[in-house]
């Protein structure tokens, strides 16, 4: 078992981790049911991560980054409008390229504290935030980025969470499409980013 348990690195851990995540949410997994699932003691676990939520962020850690990529995209742009396009965008991609990882986050009442607690991941949330709502939000505005940031959590709901339920084509989609309608983006705007992206890709 020592052998075993040494030679199990971190990305296993993380692996068995989201399956189980997945399977009964973060609170219904323990460190012992992961250690369970590798085949390993529950030290073998705490070698890698002495705390349950230094897992949980190591898990949704790619969307994050992807989010921070978003942040820093919009951060750099030179309207308010762009700022905000930069965000939908970016959820929406994160949305469809980390989809299980996106529900975990989403569904699971535990992950937001959790999030909370990681100083970097609070202020990404926190300039997220700052970008959709753009510069001396009106009361309709604050409304406006209300509903869609809830918005993004409906294709992550139990009845649209297997793949085959809904494609990830239309998730990306209908979430540029609300979010543009609901911040009042310019559909110019829209396919001048569309035409850029297709350039770069």
């Amino acid at each position: 078992m020592g052998r075993a348990a040494a030679g199990v690195g971190r990305e296993r851990v993380l692996d068995a981790s989201l399956e189980l995540f997945a399977e009964h949410g973060v609170a219904g997994t323990s460190l012992q049911m992961i250690a369970d699932r590798l085949g390993i003691t529950k030290a073998a676990i705490y070698h890698h991560f002495p705390v349950k939520d230094q897992i949980v962020v190591e898990v949704l850690s790619e969307g994050l980054a992807q989010l921070d990529d978003a942040v820093a995209a919009s951060s750099a742009a030179t309207t308010p409008e762009e700022r905000a396009w930069l965000i939908v965008k970016g959820l929406a991609d994160i949305m469809v390229d980390h989809r299980q990882r996106y529900s975990i986050m989403m569904n699971d009442p535990t992950v937001g504290p959790i999030l909370a607690a990681d100083p970097h991941t609070a202020a990404t949330f926190v300039q997220m935030e700052t970008a959709l709502l753009g510069p001396e939000p009106t009361a309709g505005r604050r409304l406006a980025v209300a509903y869609f940031l809830a918005a993004c959590n409906a294709p992550a709901q139990p009845a649209l969470r297997e793949e085959g339920s809904i494609s990830a084509e239309a998730i990306h989609s209908s979430i540029l499409e609300l979010g543009a309608h609901l911040l009042g983006i310019d559909p110019a705007l829209v396919a001048k980013a569309d035409q850029r992206d297709r350039r770069a890709g």
